[in-house]
């Protein structure tokens, strides 16, 4: 069994193997082998141990952890690993810290290895998720020595700004950005394995993704071997002989997808509902054909009829489908800390938790605002156009800004939306953690210049006035024309005098008094804009697209690789990994941090947590859920990019004149002329928003 592997593997030799730490290379068993694995793992995790052992026995030989010793995988990663080799679809649901990234990782690995000629391609929903799961085949590469010599003469990993490959003999191991799918079509692999599912667009994945393992890794000779098939079915063959036959040759290409559950109206749990129904099937025909009906419901929206033929193939196929669903309470104990767990549970709502840490499909959220809601109001090809995530502003368009200052537990929270004719478009969300307020000064003008921000509201406790103060006071670099004053409404209550009018500068920031009664107005606005899909949410963020606004708002014909990578983290943020190669680079230390696309999903999960709460008096308020339990007695949860959320809606109602008389040049800046539709109209006075 050992030595078949062998054989199929031209990177690993019998005589490498021999080298290694432990019992020797074997082709034969003695019972004092057995007895031996018996006595360390223990009758229960022996039976895992002997039964996937020749994969897992080969990791543990072969590979090494971050601490050079030798790799040995628990009871559910064997089963796992046995899943992903032998079954063509797939699915791997598991709870956050199961390590299923690190699983694919050791699987793309060891595919490339003991099968030559694989092309493996990874893509995620960006091309961050994607470089995870190459970090941490580099990291397996790094760590084996064995691996490592019989890969290195190949140049071993490397990363451009547009892809991660490893080339380990005949075969490929390519991480990818998926971007629009324009640039990736025609891309063929013999595994392609996607992570994180449930961000990955639906559309780019079934037209462009899933069709690279249309053609078989050796179509010449399959397409021979299926004549000589049909040859001896036309002889009157028996059907055991021609069922080995066809065993012998593989599944052919594979299609693995993985991630945490998302919502039942999600794309990721209408797959998982039709996985579900083929392996419940059991090849029953009734069932598998209701099963291929909700296939091609799922895929086309419309009804189909099945035809027999189909129903036949299904018999056969339905067992290449599986799906490992685990939850946090089936890892073994001391797997995850605890202390994680319960802190999760009593900060997370029970819809997020039962996502993260359960790897469930939960119906919907059941705070003040459905996420469901949200999904309505996302476009989405091919009936609508989709919106984006931006970085730098379209300048033909119009963006208006909401600011909630940091708290004694939030983030500053920034959220911009483009008005267009459609509605108001979330395009861009930054927070960041409690800084010196020249600082956060600083970033928010910056976030003006790079959208030319029409209008901003700002909620003037928890440290707004400060803020107001810095955003137009003389500070050496700063443009006296990047200063951002108050409105003219306010300019005589904030500065004392109206002497602001004629400085330099943007007349645009509107300081918000953040009271019970603005703050039911707001909620119920943003409520409301939603439900109607007026406010409209990004369904995608586009590496390509941020190239071309870096280019067009810097009047640049190019752009260079470092740029490239400065934008990847500014779009899908910087994990540990990215920071240790950052300060490396650099020798400054760099945080973990947020991407622009990580911070609407959080701004979205805040905004799906407020409940609204009534009390005796019939006072509206808007609040997280009260804790379970308080870990250490504090409130760790955030709302800031909720906040800012009902500011930047209430921004864009002002601005857009509802329920106000037109008040033209007011938030205009020195000398600038109106942009955009909506700005012809010009910009409104400040006032209460009628909702």
């Amino acid at each position: 069994m050992h030595t078949s592997y062998i054989a199929r593997g031209s990177c690993l030799r019998a005589s490498d193997i021999k080298k290694l730490r432990g019992t020797p290379w074997k082709t034969n068993w003695t019972k004092e082998d057995l007895v031996g694995i018996l006595d360390e793992t223990g009758p229960f995790e022996s039976i895992y141990h002997f039964a996937s052992f020749n994969l897992s026995w080969f990791v543990e030989k072969c590979f090494n952890n971050q601490q050079g010793k030798p790799l040995k995988l628990e009871a559910f990663q064997q089963v796992m690993l046995d899943m992903l080799w032998n079954k063509k679809f797939p699915m791997i649901l598991a709870t956050r810290g199961a390590g299923k990234t690190f699983m694919l990782a050791l699987y793309a690995l060891l595919r490339a290895l003991l099968v030559p000629g694989s092309k493996i391609v990874i893509v995620g929903a960006g091309f961050r998720q994607a470089k995870l799961v190459f970090k941490y085949i580099e990291q397996l590469y790094e760590a084996s020595p064995l691996v490592k010599e019989a890969v290195s003469h190949w140049g071993g990993p490397k990363y451009g700004s547009d892809a991660a490959t490893l080339r380990v003999g005949l075969s490929s191991i390519q991480a990818i950005p998926i971007g629009d799918g324009e640039k990736i079509r025609g891309l063929r692999a013999t595994v392609l394995i996607a992570d994180e599912f449930a961000s990955i667009p639906e559309d780019i994945f079934d037209i462009v993704i899933e069709p690279f393992t249309a053609v078989h890794m050796n179509p010449a000779e399959r397409a021979a071997q299926q004549r000589f098939v049909a040859r001896l079915e036309g002889l009157g063959a028996d059907s055991g002989i021609i069922d080995a036959i066809q065993n012998t040759q593989g599944f052919g290409n594979q299609v693995v997808i993985s991630g945490t559950p998302s919502y039942k109206h999600n794309h990721f749990y209408k797959r998982w509902a039709v996985y579900m129904a083929f392996l419940k099937s059991k090849g029953d025909p009734k069932k598998l054909k209701h099963a291929l009906e909700e296939r091609q419901l799922a895929a086309t929206g419309k009804f189909t009829e099945i035809s027999d033929d189909d129903v036949s193939h299904a018999e056969v196929s339905w067992h290449h489908y599986s799906v490992f669903q685990l939850p946090h309470t089936a890892l073994p104990e001391g797997f995850m800390e605890e202390d994680i767990i319960r802190k999760a549970k009593a900060t997370y709502p029970a819809h997020r938790f039962a996502m993260e840490y359960l790897s469930q499909f939960p119906d919907d959220t059941d705070g003040f605002i459905k996420r469901s809601w949200i999904e309505r109001a996302t476009p989405k090809p091919p009936e609508d156009i989709p919106v984006y995530v931006e970085l730098y502003g379209d300048p033909r368009a119009t963006y208006v800004m909401g600011v909630d200052p940091a708290r004694f537990n939030d983030n500053l929270g920034v959220v911009v939306f483009k008005i267009t004719e459609r509605g108001r478009e979330l395009v861009y969300c930054q927070a960041w953690d409690r800084t010196q307020f020249s600082v956060s000064a600083q970033k928010i003008r910056e976030i003006v210049k790079r959208f030319n921000v029409e209008y901003i509201a700002m909620d003037k406790g928890g440290g707004g006035e400060e803020i107001r103060e810095w955003l137009c006071k003389k500070v050496d670099g700063v443009d006296p024309a990047d200063f951002i004053w108050v409105i003219p409404d306010q300019m005589e209550k904030f500065t004392g005098d109206k002497t602001g009018m004629s400085a330099p500068g943007k007349k645009i920031l509107e300081m918000v008094d953040f009271t019970n009664a603005w703050i039911s107005l707001a909620a119920h606005g943003v409520e409301s804009n939603i439900q109607q899909c007026h406010i409209l949410f990004p369904d995608r963020g586009d590496d390509q697209r941020i190239y071309d606004q870096y280019m067009r708002h810097f009047a640049r014909n190019e752009i260079r690789d470092g740029e490239k990578e400065m934008l990847q983290r500014d779009l899908w943020g910087v994990d540990d990994w990215e920071a240790d190669q950052i300060a490396a680079i650099t020798g400054e230390k760099t945080q973990r941090s947020f991407g622009v696309t990580q911070n609407i999903e959080e701004c979205i999960n805040e905004t799906c947590a407020i409940t609204r709460m009534v009390s005796p008096k019939g006072t509206e308020s808007f609040e997280l859920p009260k804790l379970a339990e308080q870990p250490e007695g504090l409130d760790m949860r955030r709302r800031d990019r909720w906040s800012a959320l009902m500011l930047v809606n209430y921004a864009a109602k002002v601005y857009m004149g509802t329920g106000h008389q037109p008040k033209t040049g007011v938030g205009m800046s020195t000398g600038s002329r109106p942009r955009g539709s909506y700005t012809n109209r010009g910009v409104r006075r400040r006032g209460s928003v009628q909702y």
